[in-house]
C-alpha cells in the first residue's frame, strides 16, 4: 500500500514538476537577460557615447541617467541570479 494520499503526488512525479519549473525558471532568466539587461546595457553605451559630443552642463544629468541605468541592470542581474538558483523541494518557492 502506498502512503502517497490523494493530496500528495508521487515522488517521480513532484520531482519532474520541479524539474519543469526549474526549466521554466531559467528560460524567464535567459530571456530576461538577452533581452532586457542587452538593451540597458545598450542605452548605458548610448549614454557615455553621447556624452562625449555633449555640452559640459549636461554631464551631470547623462551621469545620473547611467546611474540609473545601473542600478536597473543590477536589480535585474539579482534576479535572474534567483531565478537561476535552483529551489530546493516543492515547498521552498510558493507555486503561482
Amino acid at each position: 500500500m502506498s502512503n502517497a494520499g490523494p493530496d500528495r503526488a508521487p515522488a517521480d512525479v513532484e520531482a519532474q514538476i520541479d524539474r519543469a519549473r526549474q526549466q521554466a525558471r531559467n528560460q524567464i532568466g535567459d530571456s530576461l537577460h538577452d533581452g532586457v539587461v542587452q538593451s540597458m546595457t545598450a542605452l548605458m553605451m548610448g549614454v557615455a557615447v553621447r556624452r562625449l559630443d555633449a555640452p559640459p552642463d549636461l554631464a551631470p544629468h547623462l551621469d545620473a541617467i547611467e546611474l540609473e541605468l545601473s542600478g536597473v541592470v543590477a536589480e535585474l542581474r539579482d534576479l535572474i541570479r534567483d531565478l537561476r538558483t535552483p529551489e530546493s523541494g516543492a515547498a521552498a518557492t510558493p507555486r503561482i
